[in-house]
């Protein structure tokens, strides 16, 4: 037979063979669809007998895989290794397992270059922003702000550039020794943590991208022995805050300091807030019917939302802020109406009132504390709500669910009394106001 006598085979309801001579055979299945043109239902096949048994190699689907003349020449060659001893379906599967094993190798040489042109692209600064990225929503605005800052300002300039394998531990406390080396002890700390947390981001994501390890972890030792005698130098120190006695002589100085600045630390006095929550405060907050103030979970630390109660204080000091501040934000940027006070507002009141390093806003928090404390009035548990400090026993904490809001009212009206007594000169006589318990 010929390749067009072969073409022109038509199919049956089942599949049937033709013998075209020298043991070789055309198969016809019945077609599949309805394009005969492209239809693949005709192969070709050499049949043998071995041991009594008839066996078959399949030598390509007609014409796609194979001529007859091609089929006819492989045959010759088959027979030729059959004579030689050479069993050709035993030497068809070797041949198939090397074409595998050539396969695989080839699959893994690809996986190898792309890993290599990952790892030339994967700076420790790429490296870095995409870990932030992924975790940027966990964070509250200014913690994310302050994450990548200290990034930007420490990390970047020395280790941005290198490739991500390439960075050591060497070149890790090279980082951290600048920090330290100006005794910013908590900085370095803060920075270690992100330089640990991105190469475990990175080690996690793309693989190989490390394959000495996390540079963080052959530290930890030799960092912490670093921290510690940083620390001899100048010892930890909490947020400055003036002792009670000096608490008068600085209420005075803050009430003759007029401007958005001195506003804006008044009102953290008043609601013992932290500097970053009363910093992006707007007017679709404050609830000045109900003397209350709620500032979104998202900008606070424990991502839950706080619920402030305004002293009548406090609400006499937001009628003058809205004087000045009719924009949705209380205290707004001097120049940027849409961006909120600079974080360093408060430094400046604090230095203009000759107390820079004596007093800082954070600082009017542990004034609040100390004053409510010593008063033996409140429960602890309401003056840390106040704080909006999270309960740290895991157990309680599932339980405790109250806000202790009326009580903190309460508080926050005898604490803004208080202050004015002190301001004023009197003595700080305790008014006798009975706490539920």
């Amino acid at each position: 037979m010929t390749d067009a006598e072969i073409r022109a085979l038509k199919p049956r309801e089942k599949p049937y063979r033709m013998s075209l001579g020298e043991s070789l055979y055309v198969c016809v299945r019945p077609l599949r669809g309805d394009d005969s043109k492209k239809a693949k239902n005709k192969s070709l096949e050499y049949r043998y007998k071995d041991g009594g048994k008839v066996r078959a190699i399949s030598l390509g689907v007609f014409p796609h895989d194979i001529t007859l003349k091609q089929a006819r020449d492989k045959v010759v060659e088959i027979k030729a290794d059959r004579k030689r001893g050479l069993d050709p379906i035993a030497a068809r599967a070797i041949t198939a397992e090397e074409q595998r094993q050539q396969l695989a190798e080839a699959k893994a040489r690809r996986a190898q270059e792309r890993t290599e042109a990952q790892r030339e692209r994967l700076t420790f600064e790429v490296a870095a922003r995409e870990w932030y990225g992924s975790m940027r929503q966990t964070w509250t605005q200014v913690h994310a702000e302050q994450i990548l800052q200290s990034l930007v300002d420490h990390a970047f300039p020395i280790i941005g550039a290198k490739r991500l394998d390439q960075v050591t531990p060497a070149d890790v406390l090279g980082v951290l020794d600048r920090l330290l080396a100006e005794n910013k002890v908590e900085t370095a700390m803060r920075v270690r943590q992100r330089i640990d947390a991105t190469c475990e981001y990175a080690i996690l994501h793309y693989i190989g991208s490390m394959p000495q390890g996390n540079p963080c972890a052959g530290i930890k030792r030799e960092f912490s022995k670093r921290c510690r005698a940083a620390r001899k130098i100048k010892p930890k120190t909490n947020f400055a805050c003036v002792p009670i006695p000096e608490a008068p002589h600085m209420l005075r100085a803050l009430a003759s300091y007029t401007g958005p600045a001195g506003r804006f630390v008044k009102f953290c006095m008043f609601s013992a807030c932290r500097s970053s929550e009363a910093r992006f405060a707007r007017w679709d907050e404050i609830d000045i019917g109900k003397a209350l103030w709620t500032v979104p979970a998202s900008r606070m630390k424990a991502r839950k939302p706080h619920v402030v109660p305004l002293s009548k204080q406090a609400l006499e000091l937001l009628r003058e802020i809205k004087l000045h501040s009719p924009g949705k934000f209380l205290f707004p940027h001097p120049a940027k109406a849409d961006r909120p006070l600079s974080e360093n507002a408060g430094l400046v009141v604090w230095a203009a009132l000759d107390l820079k390093g004596r007093m800082t806003t954070h600082g009017l928090r542990s004034l609040f504390s100390t004053i409510a404390t010593e008063s033996g009035l409140w429960r602890v548990e309401a003056i840390e709500a106040s704080l909006a400090h999270s309960e740290r026993d895991d157990v309680r904490a599932a339980y405790q669910r109250s806000t202790f809001l009326e009580e903190r009212r309460r508080l926050l009206q005898w604490y803004a009394d208080e202050l004015d007594r002190l301001e004023s000169g009197q003595s700080a006589k305790v008014v006798k106001i009975k706490a539920r318990r």
